[in-house]
């Protein structure tokens, strides 16, 4: 259990039973902004696509894959990013509802996933999901290998957890230390990088 204090962003949480969290479909390209510049590329359709990723995996199975490696390695990353992000979602909505009370609906938690200073350590993950799937988005432009290189190293900063670190370091840490999932979503991902042991 974490008190709010100790974050400077917040964090988030999982579904409430009972709900029918399958109901919610929708694309991480449903993009909106929040309107301060204090929650700025906030995506509510990055936290819904998230919440919902291990629930579409299967219906996603037969995508073609692209001939462009630097395009297929950003695809694989975004995959596993979606799956972290979403793991990171259920675990901080079961902390939180275990301090605070249940969240009401999975519209309450999109609310609290874009505003709610205990969730908000998260939005650097979303933030870095939304370049990604402009990126990809845009059929037009050629991924370099410079900027490959400058996600996956800003993608390497963030999976760095911190017992002795502040703010996201530190939340990241004490995430991974509550939940397996997210240590397997974390192991995922990290094995995609370069310098992957």
């Amino acid at each position: 259990m974490r008190p709010a204090s100790s974050l400077p962003d917040g964090d988030i949480g999982t579904a409430p039973a009972g709900k029918d969290s399958g109901s919610i479909r929708a694309s991480s390209r449903q993009i909106i902004k929040a309107g301060s510049a204090r929650h700025r590329h906030r995506a509510c359709g990055i936290f819904r696509a998230c919440y919902t990723w291990n629930m579409a995996l299967s219906s996603q199975s037969t995508a073609l894959v692209p001939v462009d490696p630097r395009r297929r390695m950003l695809l694989m990353v975004r995959e596993q990013l979606m799956s972290l992000h979403g793991a990171l979602i259920v675990a901080e909505q079961s902390s939180y509802e275990g301090v605070i009370g249940p969240v009401g609906s999975v519209e309450t938690l999109l609310d609290l996933l874009q505003c709610n200073p205990w969730f908000t350590w998260l939005h650097p993950f979303s933030d870095l999901l939304v370049r990604l799937d402009h990126l990809l988005d845009d059929d037009t432009f050629e991924i370099s290998e410079d900027n490959l290189a400058h996600l996956l190293g800003e993608l390497e900063g963030l999976l760095r957890p911190s017992i002795a670190g502040d703010g996201f370091a530190r939340a990241y840490f004490e995430a991974l230390q509550r939940n397996s999932d997210v240590v397997l979503a974390h192991f995922r991902l990290k094995r995609l990088l370069p310098d992957a042991a």
